[in-house]
């Protein structure tokens, strides 16, 4: 993800390819034919086309021609800048003739992996990409991406069968590694989620409710490091990831009020308490792939920015929203305000600090104002991609989401590359499974005391 945000930022400081100038000249008829055949034109003309290209298609075939005229009079490196513009302007096929370039090398290794998963960045879910993003990463001994891509390769191909993940136990700490989780990007949704941080530091206690109405006590709390599954699995994920210290408890009678989905061995949801904690209902006796995601889910969903958006059903979110909205965002979207939600923004200018209002007016006035639909789905989807980290498994954090959105499971190699292409989610989720970060935070071998073996005596929570 981050290779390519930093290639399309570098190529959109250069002028668009698009703007004609009054000075350039202009290509002769010959040059729309050395494109589309593939045949060579001289330089001048094919960097004519690319600037004066009418669309990123067609940019992109004249660089890929350029490319080829640079490489015939054994300009290489020209060559090879051309195709990595024409890479960041979305074209895979660029990075095969890039890789031709590489794989001419051994000492070409590095830039030939990056080529490979900027390509699968590109084309999530087909799996000839990620074969060759697999067998890049093998002859760079790099197993641990190695078995990251090939882990996603086999999710709904029952031919191929499962690649389990080593234990969260086995992996080493990774600072950082919770931000790049739940945090993934600038989008403006991920702006809006900043502003309900803000809201809920500042103001809690507008919103916190009694540990009562989640039918919890202190009985259920769960110690880090105890003798429980449950609790050996907390306490590694907080060790791991140096995640702050979320209260877990763990209920088994009545189901919670909002649930993830309805088959699932264990649920979760987010509880506004004072601090707000992760409340997990179910199976949890054991250590199972359901256990892992759920734990995931609840503690990314309390997180402060995640925790009004999954805290709230969704009336009380959108309410919540236009309240902020209207108080804090343009002024013409004041007008957008209802009386139920004036009156929480009257509460939010009583109670807010002003720095905290000051802010909330600099991130909601300098943006585009997300519709709620957006906001809360970028909450879940910040959820999923923790519990995808905790499970340590694809198919099943796909699984999920299909289930909570209510679609069938697709099977058989064709599967991975539809889902891709028609839910935003799952490519999102392939993206992050494959990336070089995600597979040294979860794909290492390296042994590591047990989970079984004793706690760190790291954490510890008082009883509300």
């Amino acid at each position: 993800e981050a290779e390519l945000s930093t290639l399309r930022a570098r190529l959109s400081e250069r002028p668009p390819a698009d703007t004609m100038r009054t000075d350039d000249p202009l290509p002769p008829p010959s040059t729309v034919h050395y494109v589309l055949s593939g045949e060579a034109g001289s330089v001048d003309e094919l960097e004519a086309a690319v600037r004066l290209a009418p669309s990123v298609d067609e940019r992109v075939a004249a660089r890929r021609a350029l490319a080829r005229a640079h490489e015939e009079r054994g300009a290489i490196d020209a060559a090879e800048a051309v195709l990595w513009e024409a890479l960041g302007d979305g074209s895979v096929d660029a990075g095969d003739d890039l890789g031709l370039i590489f794989e001419r090398s051994s000492a070409r290794a590095t830039d030939l992996l990056r080529v490979r998963r900027i390509q699968v960045e590109l084309a999530p879910g087909d799996r000839s990409r990620l074969e060759s993003l697999r067998a890049v990463a093998v002859s760079d001994h790099n197993i641990a991406q190695a078995r990251a891509v090939e882990h996603v390769a086999r999710a709904f191909d029952p031919g191929a069968g499962p690649l389990p993940p080593p234990p969260l136990a086995n992996q080493t700490e990774q600072p950082g590694m919770l931000q790049l989780i739940t945090r993934p990007g600038t989008s403006v949704a991920h702006a809006a989620l900043d502003a309900l941080a803000i809201v809920w530091e500042g103001a809690s206690t507008l919103f916190v409710r009694d540990a009562a109405s989640y039918a919890i006590t202190g009985v259920e709390l769960v110690a880090p490091g105890g003798a429980s599954a449950v609790s050996r699995l907390y306490e590694v994920v907080l060790t791991l990831l140096e995640a702050p210290q979320i209260p877990l408890y763990v209920r088994r009678a009545a189901r919670p009020p909002t649930t993830v989905a309805d088959d699932m061995s264990v649920r979760s949801i987010v509880a506004l308490l004072q601090r707000p904690a992760a409340v997990i209902e179910g199976e949890t006796r054991a250590e199972t792939g359901d256990l892992r995601y759920a734990l995931g889910r609840a503690l990314a969903g309390a997180l402060p920015h995640n925790v009004l958006a999954l805290g709230l059903g969704d009336r009380e979110g959108q309410i919540l929203w236009r309240a902020i909205v209207g108080a804090f965002g343009p002024p013409e979207q004041a007008r957008e305000v209802d009386a139920t939600s004036g009156k929480i923004s009257e509460a939010l200018w009583q109670t807010l600090p002003q720095k905290s209002q000051r802010k909330l007016q600099d991130l909601l006035r300098g943006a585009p104002i997300p519709e709620y639909e957006a906001v809360i789905e970028a909450a879940r989807q910040n959820a999923r991609r923790m519990g995808m980290f905790v499970a340590g498994d694809f198919e099943l954090a796909v699984r999920m989401f299909l289930n909570e959105s209510g679609h069938d499971t697709p099977a058989g190699p064709l599967a991975l590359v539809a889902l891709s292409s028609r839910f935003p989610a799952v490519a999102d989720l392939l993206r992050l499974a494959v990336s070089p970060e995600y597979a040294d935070a979860r794909w290492r071998s390296a042994s590591s005391p047990s989970p079984n073996g004793p706690s760190t005596g790291r954490f510890r929570f008082s009883r509300p």
